[in-house]
């Protein structure tokens, strides 16, 4: 009842005010007062919506964490009379979300590379299994014929698992020969090795007796 009593008191305050030319400060009670009794009720707001209040005002609200905070705050600037500032707040949130926006594109496009990288990995990945399942039903002699073929030594090769995994890396990496396997190099001669001629000889030489001669060359 008092608080409507006000209002209107204050009311009839500023329209003869207004009526007889009389300019109210800004610092004045009467016009702090009028505008409080018009905002909304502190009570029944809530934290985001009296943090859009005081940054309408181009109050910043960082440092608020607690609603009780809020309520202080915003006490205040309404008791000081605040106004919304035009444009601060659309200005400001204007250029968050275009710094949002470049933010993301610069991103995405940075994080590009990483993605064709995996799908290469992939590929490889793919291409290796398809080639070992395909080994495994081939002979041993096919795939030295197959890596030979690619330039790859077949020397150290003992089983066949050995040959089939060579067989698939080779087939993942794309790696090819330069036409089939070329004539095998003449492998040096042991000296420990030599050759070894045999003879008969006629059964009356020798007394008679049978004879193998064995010469050594």
């Amino acid at each position: 009842m008092r608080q409507t009593c006000l209002i209107t008191l204050l009311a009839l305050v500023t329209s003869f005010a207004s009526v007889n030319g009389f300019i109210l400060p800004s610092s004045s009670p009467f016009t702090s007062t009028r505008l409080y009794a018009e905002l909304p009720d502190m009570a029944k707001m809530k934290a985001s919506e009296m943090r859009k209040e005081l940054e309408s005002y181009g109050i910043s609200t960082k440092s608020l964490l607690e609603k009780s905070e809020f309520v202080e705050a915003l006490k205040k600037a309404r008791a000081e009379g605040k106004t919304p500032v035009n444009g601060t707040t659309d200005a400001s949130s204007s250029a968050s979300s275009s710094t949002k926006a470049e933010s993301s594109s610069s991103s995405s496009s940075t994080e590009t590379p990483p993605e064709s990288s995996s799908e290469s990995s992939e590929t490889r990945d793919k291409r290796y299994k398809e080639a070992l399942d395909k080994a495994k039903k081939m002979k041993v002699g096919d795939l030295k014929k197959e890596l030979e073929g690619r330039g790859i030594s077949t020397k150290s090769f003992f089983e066949k698992p050995e040959f089939v995994k060579a067989y698939a890396e080779a087939v993942a990496d794309n790696k090819k020969g330069k036409g089939g396997p070329g004539p095998r190099p003449e492998e040096p001669r042991d000296p420990a090795f030599k050759d070894v001629v045999m003879q008969k000889m006629s059964k009356g030489a020798m007394m008679g007796e049978r004879v193998i001669d064995i010469m050594v060359r």
